[in-house]
């Protein structure tokens, strides 16, 4: 769905939360722990309707390294996956349900990822969108599905 060739993702600082504005706030956000490629991908849903890899939105982010692209972390999409910042179009809170590297490591819970380019942050809130228009529309189906067998 979409493809980034430079994201940054930073460290959240515990001082990134606001409680007057109710979000995480970019500005802060001083420690860049990784550069790297973002893709966005829809994923088939398995029997149980679920996304693979959890989430049940039907997609995963994917973090890799611009060079070998090789995978750095993964995401699935889901509800509070990602959160945009409070004072930039271009910085997001997102979270890992997933949270091994695969170099073993860990991540942790959230971090904040920034793109240079306002035209790739509009590129991955659309295909985010999207995501979320599929999910919302399957339900429909499945119920149209289940009269044609009653």
């Amino acid at each position: 769905l979409c493809e980034v060739p430079v994201c940054h993702v930073f460290q959240l600082p515990g001082a990134s939360f606001s409680p007057r504005s109710g979000g995480h706030r970019a500005r802060t956000w001083t420690e860049e722990v990784w550069e790297g490629t973002l893709v966005v991908l829809r994923q088939a849903p398995t029997r149980s309707g679920e996304a693979r890899g959890g989430g049940g939105g039907g997609g995963m982010i994917l973090l890799r390294d611009r060079s070998t692209g090789a995978a750095y972390a993964r995401a699935a999409v889901g509800k509070g996956t990602v959160e945009p910042a409070t004072d930039s179009t271009r910085y997001f809170v997102l979270r890992f349900l997933d949270r091994k590297t695969a170099a073993g490591g860990r991540l942790p819970q959230a971090v904040g990822l920034a793109f240079k380019e306002r035209s790739d942050a509009a590129a991955f809130t659309v295909a985010l969108e999207t995501l979320e228009k599929a999910a919302d529309s399957k339900p429909a189906d499945d119920d149209k599905g289940a009269d044609k067998e009653a």
